[in-house]
């Protein structure tokens, strides 16, 4: 676990927190708390390169690696609090490689280093490709924004290509799920009519986040399952909003294909709710076990972000700029 670092005077640390300031000035701001945020948290390490490595949850905090050289913070942060965080800071550039859903925390950050004049660049995760998906019904062809540019001072541009943005399908004319097929929704808005065109029990991957949302379905309490990460919070919350608790799965991924399998047949899922969230989210092993166990499919489309490079053209990037 990586050592916690807190941003100096003028922040409250949570009870029974200990904040320290880092060994070493960090060349480098990562946000992350996700598969991308760790290896690149390892590479910084390997290069020898000080980071500030900020995570939302002490979960996040676990599995920071730990090495010279790299600090943690742990807390969520909200735009005025990056700006103050970068400021104190001073890093050579702020890296985003946040969650692809985590679209406030992307604005917040883009934000703040506008603000405080800093490089950014966005890590993007690539999108998860399903051969079944349905993508006539729930998608039209639409121009694409124009691909933003992301920079670091002294290196190449690297344009992204941007996604097609999902129409929203027409309430009226939604059927009932049939078996295997994979749809791709804009949104909750376009998503809950179709779970509620249908009785089926709903296993949800969206986590505790997303758990007021799927309030909207009829009969929620006891048809739909959740996946979420074990944290308490997040298991109360679900709890208030009138979950059963036996339908609540706290686990902490990634899940393979065998294991989504085993959950989708215990609980006789006949809907999957889940986000693109790539190979590291394991969406691939959520299809295919979703074809397999003949579940329908609702997935929610990504936010707007269209921007961005991959993993490795980041390393790459990375240590042309810092060595």
């Amino acid at each position: 676990m990586a050592e916690p670092v807190g941003p100096g005077d003028g922040w409250a640390a949570l009870p029974g927190e200990q904040w320290e300031a880092p060994a070493v000035t960090p060349a480098v701001v990562l946000f992350g708390g996700t598969t991308e945020g760790r290896q690149l948290a390892e590479f910084l390490a390997q290069a020898g390169i000080p980071a500030l490595v900020c995570v939302a949850t002490a979960l996040g905090q676990e599995q920071a690696p730990v090495a010279p050289g790299l600090s943690c913070h742990v807390g969520r942060l909200d735009r005025t609090q990056m700006v103050d965080l970068l400021r104190r800071t001073a890093p050579q550039l702020v890296v985003d490689a946040t969650h692809p859903y985590a679209a406030v925390v992307t604005a917040n950050l883009r934000a703040a280093c506008a603000e405080s004049g800093l490089a950014y660049l966005r890590v993007r995760r690539p999108a998860g490709v399903s051969p079944d998906e349905d993508q006539a019904d729930q998608r039209t062809a639409a121009d694409p924004a124009p691909a933003a540019q992301t920079f670091i001072p002294g290196s190449t541009v690297v344009p992204a290509p941007s996604l097609p943005a999902p129409s929203s399908p027409d309430p009226a004319s939604v059927d009932a799920a049939p078996p295997a097929v994979v749809r791709r929704f804009a949104g909750w808005d376009q998503l809950i009519p179709w779970l509620n065109a249908n009785d089926q029990v709903i296993f949800a991957t969206t986590g505790a986040k997303e758990a007021r949302a799927l309030t909207r379905v009829e009969g929620y309490q006891q048809r739909v399952v959740l996946r979420l990460l074990p944290q308490p919070d997040g298991i109360k919350a679900c709890l208030e909003l009138g979950y059963s608790g036996r339908n609540l799965v706290a686990l902490q991924g990634p899940f393979g294909h065998d294991l989504n399998v085993a959950l989708f047949q215990h609980f006789q899922a006949g809907v999957l709710v889940t986000k693109d969230s790539g190979d590291p989210g394991g969406l691939a092993d959520k299809l295919t076990a979703a074809r397999q166990c003949r579940v329908a499919t609702g997935l929610i489309a990504r936010p707007a972000d269209v921007d961005g490079v991959t993993l490795d053209e980041a390393r790459q990037l990375i240590w042309e700029a810092l060595r």
